[in-house]
């Protein structure tokens, strides 16, 4: 593989796995942030966003589709919600760190991770049919393959300095 492109993929690695580390810091955020609201403040602040909206017709599409959420919302669904996304971003960004530091355990690790949460997302997708699902585990399968060339690059490296040294 040239040189260019091993590099391309190297820094669309890094992106990715940056990205991820976002996302991950994101989803601790907001799980945090439900573990100290409550469910009826969560549906008293999302029906104060779009009253306005609603009283415009149940047909308004955002508005409606959060109305039904936020009055669905229980206090169990809350709580799972909230230990869902804290879980969720504290693995995923206990992976970017050791990811970034190269540990090598970490790519087969991240792999796997990654893989367990494509698997949960698609059967989460087959109740919700949330699009977000899938665009989630296309970016997972990106971040997947990319890690992938990551850790034959690596390998590359390490073998090559291991027999420079002998």
């Amino acid at each position: 593989m040239p040189v260019e492109k091993r590099n391309l993929l190297h820094r669309a690695f890094i992106t990715g796995v940056v990205l991820k580390g976002v996302d991950a810091v994101l989803q601790i955020l907001c799980g945090v942030s439900l573990f100290l609201i409550s469910p009826q403040s969560l549906n008293r602040w999302v029906l104060s966003l779009i009253g306005h909206d609603l009283s415009e017709g149940p047909n308004h599409f955002p508005a409606g589709y959060l109305a039904h959420w936020a009055l669905g919302w229980s206090a169990a669904s809350h709580h799972f919600v909230a230990f869902y996304l804290f879980s969720h971003g504290a693995v995923k960004l206990f992976i970017v760190a050791v990811l970034l530091k190269g540990k090598i355990w970490a790519y087969h690790t991240g792999i796997l991770v990654f893989l367990i949460f494509i698997v949960y997302q698609l059967y989460r997708y087959s109740y919700t049919r949330s699009p977000w699902l899938i665009v989630l585990s296309v970016f997972d399968v990106a971040v997947i393959c990319l890690t992938l060339e990551e850790y034959k690059r690596v390998k590359r490296i390490r073998a090559a300095s291991r027999s420079g040294r002998d």
